[in-house]
């Protein structure tokens, strides 16, 4: 998961930014988007991910959805594809904050990156 810092720190926060604490600063974070500040493209094709955990870095939800919704919008915006359960098909497993064990356990099992 990587995050482009935001080079205005008092642009407005939109739905692409989120303000997070790091080493005890709060900083301005926008979510890459295809083609800009040198995200490539497509660069997720054919990819098939698995979701475990929250995101609340990058905000959005609440609940065992907090930031899900962003993170599958921004991988989909990159060509790659989301699904719900683990798989032979599974390319990835992104780990976020309180993961399920059983997903986590399941792409151990095959080997499957997290």
């Amino acid at each position: 998961r990587q995050m482009v810092p935001h080079n205005n720190p008092s642009a407005p926060a939109t739905s692409a930014n989120s303000i997070v604490p790091i080493n005890g600063e709060k900083v301005r974070f926008e979510i890459p988007r295809p083609g800009v500040n040198g995200a490539v493209p497509n660069v997720l094709a054919g990819k098939k991910f698995v979701l475990t955990g929250i995101f609340p870095e990058v905000g959005g939800g609440s609940g065992l959805d907090l930031g899900k919704e962003r993170t599958k919008q921004m991988i989909e915006s990159f060509g790659g594809r989301v699904t719900t359960g683990v798989s032979g098909k599974t390319n990835f497993v992104v780990v976020g904050k309180e993961p399920g064990a059983s997903k986590v356990r399941q792409a151990r099992a095959r080997d499957i990156p997290l």
